[in-house]
């Protein structure tokens, strides 16, 4: 499997915006919207980059 390109904390922070804004952001960094969906499932339950750092 391909590595990201996004570190988990630019994920976090992408997945907190509002919809229109992850919309444009798939635009503006050039990756599907479909992606989106995978972290959603990946980082459901994580709301902040200090739970996420706990996990890692």
């Amino acid at each position: 499997m391909r590595t990201s390109i996004f570190t988990d904390s630019q994920i976090l922070a992408i997945l907190n915006m509002s919809r229109d804004k992850q919309q444009k952001n798939c635009r503006k960094y050039g990756f599907h919207y479909q992606i989106l969906h995978d972290w959603k499932k990946k980082f459901s339950g994580i709301n902040s980059t200090k739970e996420l750092a706990k996990i890692n």
